[in-house]
């Protein structure tokens, strides 16, 4: 069976598709949530993390977004392998299952 995302992504509920979604927006709040207090931390305890601070933080909206994009992105790529294990687990029973109902020919 070849790979094919969209035929993963259509076996999915909708309903399910939304709730991913909400979870991996979920997740990366919640990341951000508790990574700041580690930023502040090394800010005050290292120069280099401070002056890189300062750098970055010309480009605040930019890394915000790309902090975000990425790890809503890593959450929605481990939820699809998740899925594409039970589509394709899904195929091989019902595989199987017509194999087993198949009567044997003489």
């Amino acid at each position: 069976m070849r790979h094919n995302i969209w035929r993963v992504i259509t076996f999915i509920p909708m309903w399910k598709r939304l709730m991913y979604v909400l979870i991996a927006f979920g997740v990366a709040t919640l990341s951000g949530m508790l990574l700041l207090p580690v930023v502040w931390y090394f800010e005050e305890s290292s120069r280099f993390v401070e002056s890189l601070i300062i750098v970055l933080s010309y480009f605040r909206e930019g890394v915000i977004v790309m902090f975000y994009s990425l790890v809503v992105i890593v959450c929605l790529v481990l939820i699809y392998q998740y899925e594409r294990k039970r589509y394709l687990q899904f195929h091989i029973e019902r595989m199987t299952s017509l194999v087993r109902r198949t009567p044997l020919r003489p």
